[in-house]
């Protein structure tokens, strides 16, 4: 079974620098779920996927039941019809970065560092948020994820056939409670995780150091 890994937006690869996984496998994101499923490895795969990068992974499940065997959603965004939204730092910088990406960049480095100081007082973990939202920010397919997202899916979830763990921290500014627990029952083999005391980037950094512990991730 391959591991692929699918990073929020704004995001990219190296958010995977702040977990013990950044040798994972990465999937280039086109906001087309269909495209996406096509360019899936040739043999069955476990998506991971991170705030939107979980919207698309989840997608992506309810198109290729055969081949995707399981799905880990970490602090998933949910359809809008299960009151969902993208996160904040997502939307208000996404303005600023179309008149100038370091202004959107900074700007959402300093709404997540705010909301998680535990993680982001370390000046390594803040440099590589700076590396994930400029580059995030600086890609095109950002409008696209976004526009696919507003789109109505929430019935594309009734149709994956693996299962699927969503994990949550506690200390989610970004999504809630009730959107997670929402998602779990429109999705046939769901189970929802709590992360203790984490935030919407925290909850990544320990679901990946669990699931670095698995044999077939090391």
């Amino acid at each position: 079974m391959k591991t692929v890994y699918l990073s929020a937006f704004p995001g990219s690869a190296a958010e995977l620098e702040l977990t013990r996984l950044a040798h994972l496998t990465t999937l280039p994101r086109t906001g087309d779920a269909e495209a996406m499923a096509r360019a899936l490895p040739a043999r069955e795969v476990h998506l991971v996927g991170f705030s939107l990068g979980a919207v698309a992974a989840l997608r992506i499940a309810s198109r290729a039941p055969g081949q995707v065997v399981r799905v880990t959603a970490i602090s998933p965004v949910a359809p809008a019809a299960l009151g969902g939204a993208v996160p904040a730092f997502a939307t208000a910088t996404g303005m600023l970065a179309k008149l100038s990406p370091g202004l959107g960049a900074g700007g959402a480095v300093k709404q997540v560092a705010a909301a998680e100081p535990a993680l982001f007082d370390d000046p390594a973990a803040r440099g590589v948020l700076k590396q994930v939202m400029s580059e995030g920010l600086g890609d095109p397919a950002l409008a696209r994820e976004r526009a696919a997202w507003a789109e109505p899916w929430e019935a594309e979830l009734a149709a994956i056939r693996c299962q699927v763990s969503l994990w949550r921290g506690e200390a989610d500014r970004f999504t809630t409670a009730q959107q997670v627990t929402a998602m779990a029952r429109a999705i046939r083999y769901a189970e929802v995780n709590w992360v203790p005391r984490a935030g919407h980037f925290g909850a990544l950094a320990e679901v990946m150091q669990a699931l670095a512990r698995l044999p077939d991730l090391r």
